[in-house]
């Protein structure tokens, strides 16, 4: 109620203009104040003021002066003000909603009549050195004699409202405080401010005033929209048929972001809206019907402080491109860990002529095109008098999409001794489409050097709807024999949601082609 009482008696001291008529941003107003001038900025009040705190509707700039009418240029054309309204000067407004009842300048009584002050005060006070984004502006004054209070009425930019800064004391009259910038903002290269005191509840301006306020450059003030504003991980390669999730932190100055999308091929973007949370955090959802390959190109984009939309990350003319690759049974560059179990079983047709092996593998990728790996074996063979534990670790390089060679090296205990081997392997394909690899190991005794194996394999895969695939391998190896052990089977593996597969193998087996045995083979993996 006392903001209401001050402004009608600002209004009935003839400081105040009235509404005419409205056409488009300009506005014909009568009964100008003779202290207007062109440039001074205005604000448009309710016409008929409500109970509490004034309320302002528009806010403008005095176009143009005759014979005690003004026309008013308002900063938006979308706004409407009644007729009848009332036109005040801001400083007149900002004085009266920041500066408080009791405010008057250490040199004029409250009735507007220059007098003595009832307190001299004495201010020492140095404007701060230098005013950077993102860092704190720092305040110090020296007041004598002694204020209960001191506060320094800051606004970022010539048409913001001040914000209060407290002021802690020290010794001897000392003030000190500080107030931190945010994120660089287009078009505001100034900090503004005038510094109030209170002593026994009565506030004085002691520095400058809100019509007149101490102003500040800005340092390295931006010109445009810096990418700084923004953070967003980009992702490189995604499954295709599944929604791309995107988010992003996005600086409080922009407002209704938005992603913007098209497939390979197409030049129309299509757009979804992006829905906060906390912490200015803004996430949507590329839809899985439009995760197509090759690639697919997005961009942000968001209403600036002006209300125009503007990118934000990437552009129409340059977006970001993501690599849409085919859904893998066990992808190991979106599924950063994974890991697998899997069990053999041969039976080459020859009673006491058979093998079981366990197999347990942890992979990791830690690039796109590097996966590393590690796991043991426990191999029981019938021709051996002891069980062999063995153990490997190795590394898969890939080449874009369509090429891979593996390198593995492996350590075996088999009672009469010790080996050490290794395999190297080559995959030409997609790993969920269609294609062929081979691969071949060798493994010699540690203590004799002598010829403990060796191995090779070959294998053909195709899809099979989009979760399943199908799989022909050959494999032959020598290991603790001086016969070829050879195995022909089919595979078949699918997939279990987006982090688990299950695969079985069955065909024949059979040791220097005399027998003809069986072979069976099952495995599970978990990505994670």
């Amino acid at each position: 109620m006392g903001y209401t009482l001050l402004m009608m008696a600002t209004l009935s001291n003839a400081s105040a203009a009235t509404v005419k008529q409205q056409v488009g941003a300009t506005v014909h107003v009568t009964q100008a104040p003779a202290s207007w001038r062109e440039g001074t900025p205005v604000v448009v009040l309710w016409s008929v003021l409500p109970e509490g705190q004034p309320s302002v509707v528009a806010e403008g700039r005095v176009e143009s002066l005759a014979q005690g009418q003004a026309v008013v240029r308002l900063q938006s054309d979308r706004i409407q003000v009644a007729i009848g309204s009332k036109v005040i000067a801001r400083h007149v407004y900002e004085r009266s909603r920041y500066g408080g009842l009791g405010v008057m300048s250490a040199n004029q009584e409250g009735d507007g009549k220059p007098t003595k002050s009832r307190v001299n005060y004495r201010v020492d006070h140095r404007p701060p050195s230098a005013v950077k984004w993102g860092k704190e502006v720092w305040f110090e004054a020296m007041v004598s004699p002694p204020i209960d209070q001191l506060q320094v009425m800051l606004r970022i930019g010539r048409q913001a409202g001040y914000k209060v800064v407290d002021l802690k004391a020290g010794k001897d009259g000392y003030w000190s405080g500080s107030y931190r910038l945010g994120a660089p903002k287009p078009s505001i290269e100034v900090v503004q401010y005038y510094v109030v005191g209170t002593k026994d509840n009565d506030r004085t301006m002691l520095l400058h005033s809100p019509a007149a306020p101490q102003s500040l450059t800005i340092e390295t003030a931006p010109r445009s929209a810096r990418t700084n504003t923004v953070s967003h991980e980009w992702v490189a390669r995604w499954n295709e048929n599944e929604a791309l999730p995107i988010s992003a932190q996005i600086d409080e100055q922009f407002t209704n972001p938005m992603v913007h999308y098209r497939i390979a091929g197409s030049a129309r973007f299509e757009r979804v809206a992006m829905k906060k949370y906390p912490d200015q955090l803004f996430s949507a959802e590329i839809p899985a019907n439009s995760v197509v390959r090759p690639h697919i190109y997005y961009y942000l984009s968001a209403l600036n402080p002006e209300a125009k939309r503007v990118s934000v990350k990437g552009t129409a003319a340059r977006p970001l491109r993501v690599k849409v690759m085919r859904q893998r049974l066990l992808d190991g560059t979106l599924q950063r860990n994974r890991a697998q179990v899997r069990f053999d079983w041969v039976d080459r047709g020859v009673e006491g002529d058979g093998s079981q092996r366990k197999d347990m593998l942890y992979e990791r990728a830690f690039f796109p095109f590097l996966v590393a790996r590690i796991g043991f074996l426990l191999w029981d063979e019938d021709r051996l008098a002891a069980q062999v534990i063995g153990g490997q670790a190795g590394v898969e390089l890939r080449f874009r999409e369509f090429l891979s060679l593996t390198g593995d090296a492996h350590t075996l205990a088999f009672g009469q001794g010790s080996a050490f081997g290794y395999r190297l392997g080559l995959q030409i394909g997609d790993e969920a489409g269609a294609s062929i690899g081979g691969s071949y190991g060798y493994a010699f005794d540690l203590e004799t050097s002598t010829h403990v194996g060796e191995s090779l394999s070959f294998r053909l895969q195709v899809p099979v709807a989009e979760r399943y695939q199908l799989s022909g391998v050959f494999e032959s190896d020598d290991f603790f024999a001086d016969e070829k052990d050879l195995r022909l089977y089919t595979r078949f593996a699918a997939r279990l949601g987006k982090h688990a597969q299950v695969s079985g193998s069955a065909g024949m087996a059979t040791r220097g082609g005399q027998q003809s045995g069986l072979y069976f083979g099952a495995s599970v993996g978990v990505g994670f």
